[in-house]
């Protein structure tokens, strides 16, 4: 008996004693765990470094892997306690044994207080369940979230295919727009916490700040948008559907944009209900789609700019020459319709601008022919895309006699050329080319490529990457001076008291635009509204630059059925002037000068 408790001393004395550090880091371990902790995203920043889009913390319910499976009971508690399916739960507990146990799984993100306090009342005592501070995106209002993209969490085969090891099961990557694009950039480095548990292996306190490794967060995204015209534009056309866009036309960036309707990017970031999904994808007004540069329409009278320069440089016509209008037009025993049933009278080019004729249009358009329309069409890039970084652009379509056989086997009719000449018939485009191809007429003929990133920069500020304006056309085979005439011939659209845009008309500045409608579906003229399905009513559409003779931005508005019996102009043209006038109002306010960036940007 001695010398048990002779051996017992000793052996406690080695341990308090002689060796008691390496004792005492051992016990501290049996309390202390490492977690692994998210990088902050990459913020975007406007031309100003004012943040467009940045990160909040946000409350997530996660899990830790544990020695034992939670039991059937526990699950269907977790399952209740946060209205999730009892298979979700199951799913992402087995992706948590997929990994090491210091990567916490979320299996819910963005608790709010009353979630967070019904989760700590019912599963405060359950093992790996815990509620944790994470970053996570802010969102709000006026941000142009269908060119910013949302975030979903990494798929199997994207999780495969990536050779960046930061990256685990249930981690958020980006999956439309820029946080795709820019997915490498933003996604930042992750860090590890050391924390303190309890003898059930459950966090003591998850919000601890002692690193062992500190994440790095993402490099962050210099945007050409000036956030103060984004939010107008949004507060602008917040109650209608389509597309807006604002572009410097001296270099393609792109200074603000908005599709809408738009869609809760938060939805993506969790398990999303076929309930939510279906109503999603069923609105008929298509929130998911980027109108901007996805949605393909006819261009309306925007694209008699186009036949205007052809006729012109084709020496088809000149400033002097007229045409009569009737009311309508015959080709091969066919009427076609102006807009103004009575007619024009006899009009020349300007004044064919100034109130919209079709039947000018109709004349000069069978004069060239649809194959010379489409070549000069192409010189400003209509038909094709720009490669812009924030989507995939469609590329609208410009008729011509060789796609007509091979798309639908027939010889083109003469009769076919009239609707295309005023940007109706087979015409399409999407607004990113109508913005480009009014930015082009407002500087002479220089095709730009529009563009939204300026530069990259990391966590500290140094500069990773530049952009600059690239020039994709100079168009130098058309006459100056009959851009100029263009240009008078829009001017005196919004200034003469009987132009289609006069209600565009400014009292600060000269603003040159267009009116145009787009039909979609065949309605008896002049039908009353209440007659109308509002799916059916024709799409408005303007575009303006200004100021004129030293255009500074160039502003397109084309809302979705929307139009009036007086066209284009009433729906959307007051639009395209309240925008102008905020920017230089802005711009005023700055002394004029150039603001955000460096003057060196190659376009992103």
């Amino acid at each position: 008996m001695c010398t048990v408790i002779a051996l017992l001393t000793s052996r406690l004395a080695y341990i308090q004693i002689i060796k008691p550090e390496q004792y005492i880091k051992q016990a501290d371990a049996n309390f202390k765990s490492r977690i692994q902790v998210n990088a902050p995203r990459g913020v975007f920043y406007d031309r100003n470094n004012q943040i467009i889009l940045g990160n909040k913390k946000v409350s997530n319910f996660v899990f830790f892997r544990q020695k034992k499976l939670p039991s059937n009971e526990i699950i269907q508690t977790v399952a209740e306690t946060i209205e999730k399916p009892i298979h979700y739960i199951q799913s992402k507990i087995k992706q948590s044994y997929l990994q090491p146990k210091y990567i916490p799984i979320v299996i819910k993100r963005n608790l709010n207080l009353s979630e967070i306090s019904e989760v700590e009342n019912k599963l405060s005592q359950v093992p790996g369940f815990e509620v944790m501070t994470q970053p996570g995106r802010s969102y709000s209002k006026g941000q142009p979230l269908h060119m910013l993209g949302h975030l979903a969490e990494i798929s199997r085969t994207e999780l495969k295919k990536s050779e960046n090891e930061n990256y685990s099961r249930g981690d958020l990557v980006g999956k439309k727009g820029l946080e795709r694009i820019f997915e490498k950039e933003l996604v930042g480095k992750k860090g590890l916490k050391v924390v303190n548990v309890d003898a059930r292996g459950s966090l003591v306190d998850p919000n601890q700040n002692e690193y062992s490794k500190k994440p790095i967060p993402g490099h962050n995204i210099h945007l050409t948008i000036d956030y103060d015209l984004q939010n107008f534009v949004f507060e602008t056309f917040r109650h209608k559907r389509g597309a807006v866009i604002a572009m410097d036309p001296r270099n393609g960036k792109i200074l603000a944009i908005k599709s809408s309707p738009t869609y809760p990017p938060e939805l993506f970031q969790s398990q999303l209900s076929t309930k939510a999904w279906n109503i999603i994808a069923n609105n008929p007004f298509a929130p998911l789609i980027d109108k901007t540069i996805r949605a393909e329409y006819p261009p309306g009278s925007l694209y008699k700019v186009v036949v205007g320069l052809a006729a012109l440089q084709e020496n088809k016509i000149n400033e002097h020459t007229t045409f009569k209008c009737t009311g309508h037009f015959n080709v091969n025993k066919e009427k076609f319709h102006c807009h103004k049933r009575s007619g024009h009278g006899r009009v020349n080019l300007k004044q064919a601008m100034r109130y919209s004729c079709d039947s000018f249009f109709y004349q000069i358009g069978l004069e060239l022919g649809v194959d010379k329309i489409a070549s000069y069409a192409k010189k400003f890039m209509l038909g094709s895309s720009f490669g812009i970084r924030f989507g995939t652009e469609k590329t609208g379509l410009i008729p011509t006699r060789e796609w007509k056989y091979k798309k639908k086997k027939v010889a083109w009719k003469r009769g076919e050329t009239l609707p295309v000449s005023i940007g109706q018939g087979f015409n399409l485009t999407t607004p990113l080319q109508l913005v480009n191809l009014f930015s082009s007429i407002a500087n002479g003929g220089k095709v730009w490529k529009p563009y939204v990133v300026q530069r990259t920069s990391d966590y500290y500020g140094k500069v990773i990457k530049e952009f600059e304006p690239e020039l994709l056309s100079n168009i130098n085979d058309i006459n100056p001076e009959h851009f100029e005439l263009i240009k008078k011939s829009l001017i005196e659209v919004t200034t003469h008291p009987k132009g289609t845009g006069r209600l565009a008309k400014s009292s600060i500045t000269e603003i040159a635009g267009k009116s145009g409608s787009v039909q979609v579906v065949k309605l008896k003229r002049y039908a009353k509204g209440e007659q109308v399905s509002m799916l059916w009513k024709e799409h408005a559409i303007f575009a303006g630059f200004a100021p004129a003779n030293n255009p500074k931005i160039t502003v397109l508005v084309f809302s979705e059925h929307d139009n009036s019996e007086e066209g284009g102009g009433k729906a959307a043209g007051p639009i395209v002037k309240n925008i102008i006038e905020h920017y230089l109002s802005i711009e005023n306010q700055n002394g004029g000068k150039r603001l955000g960036g460096y003057p060196n940007q190659k376009s992103g």
